[in-house]
């Protein structure tokens, strides 16, 4: 099928078309190399975002196992600690859950240090007693 008004080569209306054809052309290109930019830019920096949320999550997941370890540590015996009626839940849930609990359901991280030193009094306790005994 022949292409449609093709005018001559050698006239200005046929310079005029190429001319806007390679402008067109050149446009496109550039529009599409930007546009690679942005996404080579923007997986970039999700990569960074994914390294720093797997980090994030060694490192609560390391937390959950330290606090894991405390509390079934001192499951059995009283130690003078006593929790809150709702926080008992918590802890079951803690004790009986796998690595993947989720954190809205945790004691916030500011209690955790209340928690230890809780615990840390209550075996002082404990030993003082029992030296004194």
């Amino acid at each position: 099928m022949p292409r449609k008004n093709v005018p001559p080569k050698d006239t200005d209306e046929y310079l005029k078309k190429r001319q806007r054809n390679n402008e067109a052309v050149k446009k496109s290109r550039e529009k599409t190399k930007k546009r690679t930019e942005e996404i080579a830019t923007k997986v970039e920096e999700l990569r960074q975002e994914n390294e720093k949320l797997e980090s994030d999550i060694q490192i609560l997941s390391k937390e959950l196992g330290f606090l894991k370890d405390i509390l079934i540590a001192h499951a059995g015996s009283a130690h003078g600690v006593s929790l809150k009626e709702e926080e008992v839940p918590i802890m079951m849930k803690v004790l009986n859950s796998g690595e993947s609990t989720d954190p809205s359901d945790l004691i916030p991280k500011e209690d955790h240090v209340k928690i230890l030193e809780a615990i840390c009094e209550a075996s002082k306790s404990q030993q003082r007693s029992s030296l004194g005994s």
